[in-house]
């Protein structure tokens, strides 16, 4: 079973697909795998780009269906969604929270092509 915390925060994102849209399993949405990337910069002044993964799940079905249609892996979008946070269990049975953003049309949420479209890295 999942279990959602629900969260006031609303994150914006800027990324590339990792991989094509995936229906989920009982066909209630669409889960993008979205990297961002982030630069740290090493005690030696070195920097190094780290990549970051984000699960967005797309639940509006209009918006469901361009990304089934027109998103493809490596495309760069931009999303605005709802933080929220999932329960899951490790292999010791400890409980933790991931982060994982959702996606509903007309509650503050957008998402697109951008407009600078190509390979972050």
């Amino acid at each position: 079973m999942t279990t959602y915390t629900n969260s006031n925060a609303v994150v914006f994102l800027r990324g590339n697909l990792g991989q094509d849209p995936k229906l989920s399993k009982d066909g209630k949405c669409v889960i993008l795998n979205l990297a961002t990337h982030e630069t740290k910069i090493s005690e030696e002044g070195e920097s190094k780009i780290f990549t970051v993964w984000h699960k967005v799940f797309v639940w509006d079905e209009y918006d469901r269906n361009v990304c089934l249609d027109s998103f493809k892996k490596g495309m760069r979008i931009r999303v605005t969604a709802k933080l929220r946070y999932k329960d899951i269990e490790d292999a010791e049975g400890d409980t933790h929270k991931i982060a994982v953003l959702h996606f509903y049309n007309g509650e503050g949420s957008e998402l697109f092509v951008d407009s600078n479209n190509h390979m972050e890295g």
